[in-house]
């Protein structure tokens, strides 16, 4: 018998699309870098009550569980990225897969492998998985400061989950959405969990993470720019009708808006008239770069670029007190359209290792 669960012990896993297909180890996914992993469930039980008695006669589940898997990571390329679904080509949304239906429903698995044990390289079957099915991207964050690696997170809900005591031909955990019932006939493998690909860096740092404004801002010059903050929620819908247990399908909810924040130290004041801009409203490209480390001055090979067009300046705060340099934060929006929206939205490139 185990005492605990250490990180160490855990690896997460995403598989193919769609969720309810077949499942071979071969298309898999390891998600590397993960900091953190989390999930629940939540059951909406309705009171049956009828006049005659105080207490009710039983309690109904109306409403679906409300399944939820969380994860952080550092950010490295955008391999994790495209793996959850995103489009990570450039030239079109960041929700193009999605929309199109070719990568909006997953399944994600949690390798747990016994205590003592790191789960790289680890070659038993035992342990066992903690698996979610049917799971669609609901949320999605980027982001980075001075003295701190860049990270991203996601979050996903799911339709089912699953626990087994091995990682070897196990059940699939997508379940039918017509009948609730899980699919039957497809047996599930995980692939040996690694640390990485050879050629994927450890981390990248802040030194080598460059933020185009574009030109944004009002009264602002010469920043020292400290963290950004990308972020976009899905809000996503149920679809559901009667003779349905579960959403026949959980769609976008547009409008969606990806919003982006910078926080920087002020250098030089600027110009600018905050009037000025009610019939000038100027829209702004904002990028976010992430290169490889190097040490002989040049600029590495970019691993992560993050663009939001057609962003809008939605407001700034400045801040002063005594000890720290004076500070602004900028705080932009944009609508994220679908794949013919190429002039407006979130647009996510990089390297693949």
């Amino acid at each position: 018998m185990d005492n605990r669960i250490l990180y160490a012990a855990e690896a997460l896993f995403v598989g193919p699309s769609p969720a309810t297909g077949s499942q071979p180890s071969g298309s898999i996914l390891q998600l590397h870098r993960v900091q953190s992993c989390g999930y629940d469930f939540n059951r909406q039980l309705e009171d049956v009550r009828e006049f005659g008695t105080y207490a009710p006669i039983d309690r109904v589940e109306l409403q679906l569980p409300q399944i939820t898997l969380n994860a952080s990571y550092l950010a490295t390329n955008v391999r994790n990225e495209s793996g959850i679904g995103l489009y990570v080509g450039g030239d079109l949304s960041v929700l193009t897969n999605i929309l199109n239906k070719t990568q909006n429903e997953k399944n994600y698995y949690i390798r747990v492998v016994p205590d003592g044990n790191s789960a790289a390289g680890y070659g038993g079957t035992d342990g066992g998985v903690v698996a979610f099915g049917n799971g669609t991207v609901a949320s999605y964050q980027a982001q980075g400061q001075v003295g701190s690696f860049p990270t991203a997170q996601f979050t996903v809900q799911a339709l089912d989950s699953l626990w087994t005591n091995t990682s070897s031909n196990f059940d699939t955990p997508a379940i039918n959405p017509v009948n609730g019932l899980p699919i039957t006939g497809v047996a599930v493998t995980l692939p040996p969990v690694t640390t990485g690909l050879a050629s994927q860096i450890s981390a990248l740092q802040p030194g080598d993470i460059t933020v185009d404004l574009a030109g944004a801002g009002l009264g602002i010059n010469n920043l020292f720019i400290q963290s950004y903050n990308v972020q976009f929620d899905l809000n996503l819908e149920a679809l559901i009708g009667l003779g349905y247990k579960f959403p026949a399908a959980r769609e976008p909810n547009f409008p969606i808006d990806c919003k982006l924040s910078v926080e920087a130290n002020m250098r030089d004041m600027g110009t600018g008239r905050l009037s000025n801009i009610r019939c000038n409203d100027t829209k702004y490209d904002i990028t976010v770069t992430l290169r490889t480390p190097t040490c002989d001055g040049t600029q590495g090979n970019v691993k992560a670029k993050y663009t939001l067009k057609g962003a809008i300046l939605e407001g700034q705060s400045f801040n002063s007190t005594i000890g720290p340099s004076k500070s602004v934060t900028l705080n932009f929006s944009a609508p994220i359209g679908g794949p013919q929206d190429t002039g407006v939205g979130l647009f996510v490139s990089g390297a693949l290792v």
